[in-house]
């Protein structure tokens, strides 16, 4: 009798309900902050291997809450210790924010993670980047764009019914995207 052929893959796709299909592990979620300064900059780090400027974030830790792993990462990135309540928080595409109003504008000209971060800057909210930066930067431009038309505080403005609303018809639109292609 000849060895039998035992196929290398599947040839069929495991589908999960729809229900399951946004679910992920705790471990596995990913938080961080938008940081605003009083001069009206926000804070962006840029990734060494992707190339893109982004807001600190990072997946959680065991046992960490989403709150410590938005201030870990950010103190892990940049440096800056986020001592003060956050003022609200959304949910964009990539991962969950919550926003701080930064008082300290100082930011070390080294990241004291240079491993995955290679440089760390506060950036005008009316010119964050167009390009070299990740899909929660460009949701974020968006929202801000009506921001920068009015002459509104920051913060107040991204806590306001406006740019909640804007925020989720991006990223309801995004995902609706998302799901089209799979």
């Amino acid at each position: 009798m000849g060895a039998q052929k035992v196929p290398t893959t599947c040839s069929y796709k495991m589908s999960m309900p729809r229900a399951f299909q946004s679910y992920t592990p705790k471990h596995m979620r990913v938080y961080g902050s938008i940081c605003i300064n009083g001069k009206g900059e926000v804070l962006l780090v840029h990734g060494r291997r992707s190339g893109l400027w982004s807001f600190p974030k990072g997946h959680c830790k065991y046992g960490e809450n989403d709150i410590e792993c938005a201030r870990r990462e950010t103190r892990e990135e940049t440096g800056i210790e986020l001592k003060v309540s956050h003022t609200s928080y959304h949910k964009l595409r990539v991962a969950g924010y919550f926003v701080f109003t930064v008082e300290d504008c100082a930011v070390p000209v080294v990241s004291p993670d240079n491993w995955e971060i290679d440089k760390v800057a506060w950036w005008p909210l009316c010119s964050l980047p167009l390009t070299n930066s990740n899909v929660d930067v460009s949701i974020f431009r968006t929202v801000m764009k009506n921001w920068c038309e009015k002459d509104k505080d920051a913060t107040d403005y991204l806590d306001s019914p406006e740019a909640r609303t804007k925020v989720s018809t991006i990223c309801n639109s995004i995902r609706a995207n998302s799901l089209a292609k799979c």
